[in-house]
């Protein structure tokens, strides 16, 4: 990427006689998105001769080549128990590709559930880390023993708003929260 890359200093040498001369610049391929990028060139002193009062830089941009990201979600079970043993899902947000920024997924639930009251989310965010093509969260079952049982219930995570990626699809899953027993 331009950012991690260190001044040029190079000389761009004019034959006498002429007035001009020209020097190439190749991008860097890679495999992140980095969306595009510019880069500034800058005369910084002449020699034998004078800076024009005019047109001392110029400015690139570098189109990447590498698609935006979409991204997805998964859930690593169906169902969670209102039991010690089985009340975790992991909720993972998978990349079709490394990014430069990272991506973060703005989620959103609904369902028969209510949050914070039978379940708790780690975060209302995913984030996927520069470099990385997946992030998660997870989502834990609440019980209180002397509730009368209320029955089973749904969680529906959706995602809400994706930045630094595009959303492949709707992305939606269900997490039953069950009061059977799931330590059996």
């Amino acid at each position: 990427s331009v950012e991690s890359r260190e001044l040029v200093s190079s000389k761009i040498k004019v034959a006498s006689g002429q007035t001009s001369s020209s020097i190439y610049l190749s991008a860097v391929d890679d495999e992140t998105y980095e969306g595009d990028e510019s880069v500034k060139l800058s005369i910084a002193s002449v020699d034998n001769g004078q800076k024009s009062a005019s047109s001392t830089s110029v400015e690139l941009t570098i189109e990447d080549n590498d698609g935006i990201p979409q991204v997805k979600i998964a859930a690593n079970k169906d169902f969670v128990g209102e039991s010690e043993e089985f009340k975790e899902a992991v909720i993972t947000a998978t990349s079709s590709g490394v990014a430069k920024d990272t991506i973060k997924l703005v989620m959103v639930t609904t369902g028969s559930a209510t949050k914070d009251d039978d379940f708790v989310l780690s975060s209302d965010t995913i984030f996927i880390l520069p470099g990385a093509t997946t992030g998660s969260i997870t989502v834990t079952a609440k019980w209180i023993e002397d509730d009368p049982e209320e029955g089973d219930e749904l969680i529906t995570i959706s995602v809400d708003k994706v930045l630094g990626a595009t959303e492949k699809g709707d992305q939606s899953i269900d997490i039953k929260i069950t009061e059977t027993s799931c330590d059996n």
